[in-house]
């Protein structure tokens, strides 16, 4: 009896114990437009019951959780459909509390910057012991110069503070002062054979396997032509007076695909969360950015046209293979040839994740 009595005992302080512990959480947000969000989670183990309270703020990491929340339904719904009316303009930002004691951050991927080109938030990705990047901390784009002023309203709820620019210097221009960036730097990455290739396009001798061809180059030159700027940028991400950071360069594929795979990887992501966000540019990318006249030239021209601006994982793959062959892994390249010490990676982890 004694013995029976100990084993319950010992059985019950377990379940007390696992009990405590907290649930693996996963959550995305949507944009439905009109300020309309709709909130999806998913708890592992996936039989918790209880309430999630949604609480909604225009800051990042700032909720007035004394206020009532946004939403209130069980966490067994795994959907919540948000309506903000009002301010369609705004960035928000979206706390979910399970059980009321356990949080998770959540906010939509591209904060939807009216006639902006491919932006949006590296927030959200998590490494393999569990800490989160921070979101509405560090972005990605394509050029700004085209954003509307409904666009500019949006951004400048943001708050960047700096502008890092990667395009060669025949297309770079200087953002917006209407968009309210404080610092702005120019890194120029000046690839020799990007100019000979757009030649082609407009003269319709282009080919789609010829541009599969020239992408693929042009991420393996990036190991080696890139490594100034890419220096430069690091050097900017240890400095906590910068964020936001936005990276750019002219459709926000290229450069700054390759950019965003090394910061992704110095904040230890895994690598094949990083090929996700690479290719989530053929989600959020405008492929008639680039001008030709489809009306006019030939079926192969404009799938030619159509493979320049197409994102694929090979074309990232075969670099990161390449910076492993040469450096056995992405964080020695990072070291060695970028100069990213252990104490600017540190620092970068500790600005950056949570």
């Amino acid at each position: 009896m004694i013995r029976t009595t100990k084993f319950l005992m010992a059985i019950a302080l377990i379940l007390t114990s696992c009990s405590s512990v907290k649930p693996d959480i996963d959550a995305v947000c949507e944009d439905l437009g009109n300020s309309r969000y709709i909130v999806k989670w998913e708890l592992r183990p996936d039989d918790i019951k209880g309430n999630v309270k949604i609480y909604v703020s225009e800051e990042a990491d700032n909720f007035n959780l004394q206020n009532p929340p946004a939403a209130l339904c069980p966490i067994s719904d795994k959907i919540c459909e948000i309506d903000l009316a009002g301010r369609p303009n705004v960035r928000y930002y979206f706390l979910l509390r399970f059980k009321n004691k356990y949080d998770y951050h959540v906010a939509t991927r591209a904060p939807h910057v009216k006639d902006g080109s491919n932006f949006r938030d590296l927030g959200g990705y998590r490494t393999p012991d569990g800490q989160v990047i921070k979101w509405g901390y560090i972005y990605r784009s394509g050029e700004l110069d085209e954003i509307s002023s409904a666009g500019l309203e949006k951004f400048r709820s943001l708050q960047v503070k700096t502008w890092i620019d990667f395009r060669d210097e025949a297309r770079y221009t200087l953002p917006d002062t209407l968009l309210g960036i404080e610092s702005s730097h120019h890194f120029p990455i000046n690839l020799i054979a990007t100019s000979p290739i757009f030649d082609r396009l407009k003269n319709e001798t282009l080919r789609r396997g010829d541009a599969n061809l020239f992408m693929q180059d042009l991420f393996l030159q990036l190991i080696n032509e890139g490594k100034y700027a890419f220096s430069q940028m690091f050097d900017l991400l240890c400095d906590d007076a910068n964020y936001p950071i936005v990276l750019g360069d002219k459709f926000g594929k290229d450069y700054v695909g390759f950019a965003s795979a090394l910061v992704l990887a110095a904040l230890n992501i895994p690598e094949e969360t990083i090929y996700r966000d690479y290719i989530l540019s053929n989600q959020y990318l405008d492929r008639c950015a680039i001008h030709i006249d489809h009306t006019t030239c030939s079926t192969d021209t404009q799938e030619a046209a159509t493979a320049l601006m197409t994102v694929r994982k090979r074309q990232l793959f075969c670099a990161i293979r390449r910076i492993k062959q040469q450096h056995g892994s992405v964080l020695q390249y990072l070291q060695n040839e970028i100069g990213l010490t252990p104490e600017k990676q540190a620092k970068i982890q500790a600005i950056l994740l949570k």
